[in-house]
């Protein structure tokens, strides 16, 4: 193959690639269309530039209410996982537990399993249980998705890990509490990281699970935009979407700055 036709391919490559972005963040700028639109309903292409929806956000208790639910229980999942998910992949990676692959598929079932599946079992245990309905049912509900990707992320990050470093320390007379806290959490918390931030961002979008396991006292900022469409068009959850996406790309850009500090701290 040529120099030309290298080029050409590389070009069709990006132009594919392009087109697949766009398709992909089509919806997502709608949803800001929408948002900013002065019309009191759903219109494309925007009728005028207004931030009153943004205003009837913050106005309105029951929207207020869903949000701040939906951000204690994300932080509470997101310590639980980083916790659950931080042990787990000690456990796999540096135990070498026995059926530990076996372990391992468990573990990620949740992640790549049938959603819907997953969600059903859970109803039917926690209604067992009596925790539908209250907040540390839809901790642990969303706990349990977000385990996985905490557990991926870390056990990948230690399977590189280089355990004589660790040795090296206690042969100087450190503790395995100070070769964790001064040697392995540093170089770890990369992954610790990406893990908490995925489970944020899971527990704050999740529906199915939250519909099933919640009810109107625990209400979830997805179940209020859930409420908000069902039996009408409530232009408001248009501007909530884009408050909750600008969250999630702010929280995106506090991990990715929190990784660079660390790798910075680390070769200075």
């Amino acid at each position: 193959m040529n120099r030309n036709s290298l080029n050409v391919s590389w070009v069709l490559l990006y132009f594919y690639a392009g087109i697949a972005v766009i398709f992909t963040l089509l919806p997502v700028l709608m949803i800001f269309s929408f948002a900013f639109n002065s019309a009191p309903y759903l219109a494309f292409p925007p009728q005028g530039f207004s931030v009153q929806w943004f205003a009837a956000f913050f106005q309105e208790p029951t929207w207020i209410k869903a949000a701040v639910r939906s951000l204690e229980i994300a932080v509470a999942t997101t310590i639980v996982s980083v916790i659950c998910g931080t042990l787990a992949a000690f456990a796999a990676v540096r135990k070498k537990m026995r059926y530990g692959n076996t372990i391992s598929i468990f573990l990620l079932f949740p992640m790549i399993g049938p959603h819907i599946t997953f969600a059903i079992g859970i109803f039917g245990i926690f209604s067992r249980l009596n925790l539908t309905g209250t907040t540390i049912g839809l901790v642990l509900a969303h706990s349990a998705m977000a385990v996985p990707f905490v557990y991926i992320n870390v056990a990948s990050r230690l399977s590189t890990f280089d355990a004589s470093l660790e040795r090296a320390a206690q042969s100087l007379g450190a503790s395995q509490v100070q070769c964790f806290l001064r040697i392995t959490a540093p170089i770890i918390a990369p992954a610790i990281i990406a893990g908490g931030v995925f489970a944020f961002i899971i527990s704050w979008d999740e529906f199915i699970i939250t519909y099933l396991v919640a009810d109107f006292s625990t209400q979830t900022l997805p179940l209020r935009f859930f409420s908000g469409i069902q039996y009408g068009v409530d232009v408001t959850a248009a501007a909530a979407a884009v408050l909750v996406l600008f969250a999630l790309a702010r929280g995106i850009a506090l991990y990715r700055l929190t990784t660079i500090w660390i790798i910075r701290g680390k070769r200075g």
